[in-house]
């Protein structure tokens, strides 16, 4: 008899063993014997069986019907999705839970190609830092110039310094507007959707199940949640908590790893904005930053200034040079500023109105 790689019951009380068919080669197959005849036998694998011809067979040792029991649950644990193990009338979970991964093989191609687009937007960063280079330098060289003497030199560089601006503005667009992160947003976000609607299916029936369900429903149920724990892991997730005040959602950020501040979430922002007396706690300074225009709340186009955060982390979520602009004036009443699209498009974000908690999974 063989020895098989199933615990017998819930503790390890003796070994299980099961058929063991050994062939005149010196080879042999484990199994269950369902059927013998003079010329053949035909094993069972657990998910197929097999028709082995009595010329090849040297010998057959047999297991007891307890035994025997004991493989066949163990085999029920290990293929619960197999369509021979799922029980009458659970066979709607196994086809949600296909088509779910199904839906995660879509993801995983989206967050391929989000990989790819951040890529490109570590290639925009740095064309951006050298602009923003450029236009330090060029906004140095203007304040150094009189525009009595040198008229014609004063001009140039006005010129060159608003030529740096608009072109900072142009790439600061781009960073945003990476179409391949956008399109792979959507498909995690219909799939994680999907996964956290199975999972809390999941749950509410298997909390539903009576004291002396069989052992196929609850094998079935321990290894779709263990599935499901698995499939979760594919996507990290942070919860964050928040304060609502009015229609607002606020959050507690840290920017550049030393400066703690409140912010308004804002998935309708294409960046992160500051106020000037939060920059100032960061030790930024307005007069060395290129200036930018800003398309505020109301409509209204301001003046601003562009500038990268070293970090932004909110909560375990944490992104490094996160494009950033200060918006005029001091203060905001009770807010630092927006967290925007600049920080955030590297997240899925869910608000979860039960417990008013905002959930973040990284693309």
């Amino acid at each position: 008899m063989r020895l098989s790689i199933y615990i017998c019951g819930l503790f390890i009380v003796g070994v299980c063993y099961a058929d063991r068919v050994g062939l005149v080669n010196g080879g042999s197959f484990d199994g269950l014997i369902i059927k013998e005849s003079s010329d053949s036998v035909v094993l069972d694998l657990g998910t197929g069986s097999m028709k082995l011809d009595r010329k090849y067979i040297d010998s057959i040792n047999y297991s007891d019907n307890a035994e025997r029991e004991e493989i066949k649950r163990g085999w029920q644990k290990k293929h619960f999705l197999n369509k021979k193990f799922v029980p009458a009338g659970y066979e709607d979970l196994v086809v949600a839970y296909k088509k779910l991964l199904l839906q995660r093989g879509v993801a995983m191609r989206a967050s391929g190609a989000a990989k790819s687009a951040k890529f490109k937007e570590v290639a925009y960063q740095k064309e951006l830092d050298v602009l923003k280079s450029k236009y330090a330098a060029a906004s140095g060289k203007l304040r150094g110039v009189d525009k009595e003497t040198d008229m014609l030199g004063y001009n140039a560089l006005v010129r060159q310094v608003n030529s740096l601006s608009a072109a900072i503005s142009v790439k600061i667009a781009q960073l945003q507007k990476n179409s391949d992160r956008l399109s792979a947003a959507t498909a995690i976000s219909s799939y994680l959707s999907e996964l956290d609607g199975f999972e809390e299916m999941l749950q509410k029936r298997k909390r539903l199940l009576p004291a002396d369900a069989d052992d196929g429903v609850r094998f079935l149920y321990e290894g779709l949640s263990a599935k499901v724990a698995e499939l979760n892991k594919e996507f990290s997730k942070e919860v964050i908590a928040t304060k609502r005040r009015g229609r607002s959602t606020l959050v507690t950020a840290v920017m550049n790893d030393k400066v703690s501040g409140t912010f308004v979430l804002d998935t309708g922002a294409e960046l992160v904005s500051i106020t000037e007396a939060f920059a100032g706690r960061l030790g930024l300074h307005i007069d060395s930053l290129p200036a930018v225009d800003i398309t505020v709340a109301d409509g209204r186009r301001v003046k601003g200034w562009a500038v990268v955060l070293k970090s932004v982390r909110l909560g375990g979520a944490y992104s490094e040079n996160v494009s950033a602009v200060i918006l005029p004036g001091k203060e905001r009443p009770g807010h630092d500023g927006l967290l925007g699209m600049s920080f955030l498009h590297d997240y899925i974000v869910r608000l979860d109105g039960a417990s008013g908690k905002v959930v973040l999974r990284r693309l």
